[in-house]
């Protein structure tokens, strides 16, 4: 098997079926977007194993046209991925709902088998797992052929 945070992890015959569902999510986010679909990408994944106590900080994935995140096991209170505000002076409004319009974070609790896709450049970060177990992601980058 491909190391642990290697983004060779498709290269193993073992995780094809995985690779054939993900690319098909991810073109279609692309069609969704209005991409050209004459657009050649390649798709890359690692492991990422979350032991109990770990997180990952603020960070983003550049260099890449989309990102994702699949669940393959999210022990209860493992923690949430956490999307941050992109507009830079958002944060700073008066105005703070607590809703999709508003300004703060969003926190999303990822559910096993679920693949969640954003925009490579929306930063984020994963919270602390409390839970007693460790929780297993596959993260993803959807990278443009001319870059690879």
């Amino acid at each position: 098997m491909v190391g642990k945070n290697s983004f060779k992890l498709f290269e193993d015959p073992l995780f094809n079926p995985l690779y054939q569902q993900a690319q098909q999510r991810f073109h279609h986010t692309l069609a969704q977007m209005g991409a050209d679909p004459a657009l050649r990408f390649q798709l890359e994944g690692s492991v990422n194993i979350t032991d109990v106590g770990g997180y990952n900080q603020h960070h983003g994935h550049a260099q890449n046209m989309l990102s994702g995140c699949y669940y393959v096991r999210v022990p209860e209170h493992s923690g949430g991925i956490e999307f941050h505000e992109p507009r830079l002076g958002a944060k700073y409004s008066p105005f703070q709902p607590k809703s999709l319009y508003g300004s703060q974070s969003l926190v999303v609790q990822p559910q096993e088998g679920q693949l969640i896709i954003f925009p490579c450049w929306l930063e984020h970060s994963v919270q602390e797992n409390l839970s007693s177990q460790s929780r297993y992601s596959i993260p993803m980058n959807l990278k443009p052929r001319q870059l690879v």
